[in-house]
């Protein structure tokens, strides 16, 4: 008894780790889609003056228009 709850114990916390890192991915790659669909909003001059080459902004993918 005490080995099962060892083991569910340890695939909970694994379990619980992967929610987590997907989680995290998720909001990673959320605020740098926002970050990219705001930046692509502005005008050429004015990333110019916050110091942005507007050729450096990648294009959208598929997947974040998908958010």
């Amino acid at each position: 008894m005490s080995s099962t709850k060892i083991t569910l114990n340890f695939f909970i916390s694994k379990m619980h780790d992967l929610v987590r890192r997907l989680n995290d991915e998720t909001r990673r790659r959320r605020t740098l889609h926002y970050l990219k669909r705001h930046l692509r909003r502005l005008p050429e001059q004015r990333l110019r003056d916050i110091g942005i080459n507007p050729e450096n902004i990648p294009q959208l993918t598929k997947c974040e228009f998908e958010f």
